[in-house]
């Protein structure tokens, strides 16, 4: 029986270990509430090393602070129109979402891609069990299945899938080589990767910002306790983050791993034969005018809970004039967020 018969026919565990090189089974066996998840079977020990509590414990506040399905929804829709993948193209494929979390990329690939046959996939069972949830709540759960998976492991017949997408995934990994190698190899032939990641000229260059902003504030009112912690704690993540050695061991205390440079993914691309590579930023041009602000917003709101009133109008002014100083052109070399299409 072909997959996509196992996909009619709504077998998902036969389904999954069609494409599976492992053999798999359903963590319902073990407990109820995660009837329909399909695993492995990891060793905890591994799942502590990779997953913090942040995936684990504490997965529904972590969901509650990411959940942002309509954004993926549109750089899906972009990233789709860049690889020319139309709408009557997009029916009928065979899809692995990586890093799925709570579903921010899949519940637009469901809409994006009907008919399709996508396997959501987490390290993080606590994660997959929200979107589980979700799915039978919203009655999708046939459309979908759910499978415990390490990103760096991709134990996938080689030429399987038509796409593999991971939402803000990459940066999570200790090597997101792996995870590249694994695409390269399960990809079809004309297949593409989609991903969806930071980059490290663009934060490198709000990192100059923030420090301008503490190196002026003698000369300024004092900047509250909370908003000076802001700054050298995004500026201590900037130093940790940049380059590619990430054997230190505070990394394993880290969520966030890596800003990536275009000349990792282009090495890598050439490294396991991609043929193409292309790599554009998140931010449209329009916004883009403003990258550097909105960036200090959204990271102020994440790390505090709070809007622009934790910097004052003298500290918005600096972050203002790197927004200013650079080309239209330039803005589109600088990647604060970016998106990696790789094509197989």
């Amino acid at each position: 029986m072909s997959v996509q018969e196992l996909y009619r026919n709504n077998q998902p565990l036969s389904q999954i270990q069609h494409l599976y090189q492992l053999q798999i089974s359903d963590l319902g066996d073990i407990d109820e509430r995660l009837r329909g998840i399909f695993s492995p079977g990891y060793d905890q020990a591994l799942v502590a090393q990779y997953m913090t509590t942040q995936f684990r414990e504490e997965a529904q506040t972590y969901v509650e602070k990411y959940q942002k399905t309509d954004y993926f929804a549109n750089l899906l829709s972009t990233a789709f129109e860049k690889i020319g993948l139309r709408q009557e193209q997009r029916s009928q494929l065979t899809i692995l979402d990586i890093g799925s979390g709570a579903g921010n990329s899949v519940f637009p690939l469901m809409e994006l891609c009907p008919d399709s046959m996508i396997i959501a996939s987490d390290l993080s069972v606590e994660l997959l069990a929200l979107l589980k949830q979700v799915l039978l709540r919203q009655q999708l759960h046939n459309n979908c299945h759910l499978l415990q998976l390490n990103a760096e492991e991709l134990n996938f017949t080689e030429r399987t899938f038509d796409l593999v997408v991971g939402a803000a995934t990459l940066h999570h990994l200790f090597t997101p080589e792996k995870a590249l190698q694994g695409c390269a190899q399960i990809l079809k032939k004309g297949g593409w990767a989609i991903f969806f990641e930071p980059f490290e000229n663009g934060h490198a260059l709000l990192s100059l910002a923030y420090r301008d902003i503490l190196k002026e504030e003698p000369q300024r009112p004092r900047l509250p306790e909370e908003s000076r912690g802001f700054l050298v704690s995004r500026i201590q993540e900037y130093e940790m983050r940049k380059g590619r050695d990430k054997s230190r061991p505070e990394f394993a205390l880290m969520d966030d791993k890596w800003f990536f440079t275009r000349q990792y993914f282009w090495e890598l691309a050439e490294k396991w034969h991609f043929s193409d590579c292309l790599i554009y930023p998140l931010y449209p041009l329009e916004l883009a005018k403003q990258q550097f602000v909105l960036q200090t917003e959204i990271n102020l709101r994440l790390a505090l809970g709070k809007d622009r009133d934790a910097l004052p109008d003298w500290a918005w002014q600096i972050i203002q004039q790197y927004d200013d100083i650079f080309s239209e052109d330039l803005k589109k070399e600088m990647l604060l967020e970016g998106t990696v299409l790789l094509k197989k």
